[in-house]
């Protein structure tokens, strides 16, 4: 837990909020000094998290999910979205800021909701249904390769790029 602060930290991005069932991952977050939540009772419904923005800090907020969203999941989120899992066809993640996928993206992802052209999406493997920055839109060719990597995708010269990270320029 204390790794992964300190890589959202080194990114611009500040940790507020662990939502876990796990006891050990909650005794982790709250040794951070971290805001916690179970995720008992928000099981089947829409996830959904609104924190305000603090002007004084230079970060966004995020929300970071550790389970694989399903089919008929939605996550708003006025911040960043980091998902540990997977994020099946026919879920949904609509972000204000950037959408982290640490797993295959197969679902519909909207990063830059309030139409922030400057974020990105990542995901391990992304083979979405839909795409989303900003005002764009890309969906995945259907004669997507299927050697799996790490992609980024991100806004140049008009249009939504995917690249793998390592290409990715600065």
């Amino acid at each position: 837990m204390s790794s992964l602060k300190a890589l959202l930290e080194r990114r611009g991005l500040s940790l507020s909020l662990v939502l876990s069932d796990s006891d050990t991952t909650l005794n982790s977050a709250q040794a951070l000094d971290l805001r916690t939540n179970t995720l008992q009772p928000i099981l089947g419904r829409e996830v959904s998290e609104t924190l305000p923005i603090n002007p004084e800090e230079d970060g966004m907020y995020g929300v970071m999910i550790r389970r694989t969203l399903r089919s008929g999941r939605t996550v708003h989120s006025n911040g960043h979205v980091v998902v540990y899992g997977d994020v099946n066809p026919g879920a949904k993640i609509i972000a204000v800021g950037d959408v982290i996928i640490w797993g295959r993206l197969r679902g519909t992802v909207h990063a830059g909701s309030d139409g922030d052209e400057d974020v990105v999406i990542c995901a391990l493997d992304m083979t979405p249904n839909q795409l989303r920055i900003a005002g764009y839109i890309a969906t995945s060719p259907a004669d997507k390769r299927r050697r799996v990597r790490p992609e980024i995708a991100y806004i140049r010269d008009n249009q939504i790029v995917v690249e793998t990270w390592e290409q990715m320029k600065g």
